[in-house]
């Protein structure tokens, strides 16, 4: 819920994975998360616009982009029908207009790189993501490129973006 922070430091905390919800700190231009354990950055990393990026001394994993697991429902349910419409409109929900359940789905929800809201029916897949996009400053043991887990909202997204995260 920090959508204004501007500098966050989580270098050496062991940790093992930056939450998705990094996406929302619009406002973010520093972001140091060295000396973990990380071994992949999160889907919406990539729509951020950082002055300063520091992955340095992580474990990221040296794979080819690929498919980890492929959830897409011929027909989504309807609550996440109706979840993408809410999204999709801009509607913003409090507790006194649903349930904290219903509340907590909408909050759970993530992007896809079209930037389609997605829930439950998602293609999950490994991308490489060119850091240079993302940070003004980036140092990252000597990579330009790192794995990004992503959620795709269909099998058309996984492949037009599997080897261009970036594919317009």
């Amino acid at each position: 819920s920090l959508t204004s922070l501007v500098s966050l430091n989580l270098a050496r905390n062991q940790l093992k994975a930056l939450p998705p919800s990094l996406a929302r700190l619009a406002d973010l231009k520093q972001l140091d998360a060295s000396s973990n354990n990380i071994r992949v950055l999160p889907g919406g990393l990539a729509r951020l616009r950082l002055d300063s990026l520091e992955l340095s001394g992580n474990s990221f994993l040296e794979e080819e982009p690929r498919v980890l697991r492929d959830r897409l429902e011929a027909v989504p349910s309807l609550l996440e029908l109706v979840a993408r419409k809410v999204k999709g409109s801009g509607v913003r929900l409090s507790p006194e207009d649903v349930t904290p359940q219903v509340l907590a789905y909408m909050d759970s929800g993530m992007r896809c790189l079209c930037s389609r809201p997605v829930w439950n029916s998602v293609v999950t897949a490994l991308v490489s993501l060119d850091l240079g996009r993302v940070a003004s400053t980036v140092s990252a043991g000597g990579r330009g490129s790192l794995p990004m887990e992503v959620c795709l909202c269909s099998n058309s997204c996984l492949q037009k973006f599997r080897n261009n995260p970036y594919a317009s």
